[in-house]
């Protein structure tokens, strides 16, 4: 046996493993091509895989109360954004008008697909496992989940998300 004890200065160093990269996004600001500094997780914390999809679940609740076409074309966009959300340094925002607006942001200047594919491919598999045992665990207790939706208060949900 050792004489190490775990403690929290242990959890601290443990957690050192999770670094992040630095890297720089053009951006066309007045006519002019200017470099941003983005840092990305190299390895992603289970904490923020958790985060991430409960996050965008969350969101995804809300989406799928509405029958507008827009809204259901925002699933994958919704996921990439929290994934960059979780996993950079990027200051996102939290209410859904403002996500919309900064998705269409991240894919008209051409950011959204670059900065997911600098997350390295191992770690994205790990939150699309996590997302699929979710998913499967939701088919399995459809009943309970319908309820649990219904028993949701959407209108409150919906107006502290879109801050109106």
């Amino acid at each position: 046996m050792n004489n190490n004890k775990l403690n929290l200065e242990a959890l601290e160093l443990s957690n050192n493993r999770y670094k992040k990269r630095v890297v720089e996004f053009p951006l066309y600001i007045n006519d002019k091509e200017e470099y941003f500094d983005l840092e990305i997780s190299e390895v992603f914390k289970p904490s923020d895989i958790s985060a991430c999809i409960e996050d965008y679940l969350d969101k995804l609740i809300v989406l799928r109360q509405y029958n507008n076409e827009y809204f259901q074309d925002l699933n994958e966009p919704i996921l990439l954004f929290m994934m960059i959300k979780h996993f950079t340094s990027f200051d996102a925002p939290s209410k859904l008008g403002e996500i919309v607006k900064v998705i269409k942001l991240l894919l008209d200047n051409g950011l959204m697909y670059k900065i997911v594919s600098e997350f390295n491919e191992d770690e994205v598999k790990k939150v699309n496992k996590v997302l699929n045992e979710v998913a499967n665990n939701i088919d399995k207790n459809v009943d309970n989940y319908i309820e649990y939706i219904e028993s949701l208060n959407l209108k409150e949900k919906l107006e502290e998300m879109y801050g109106e």
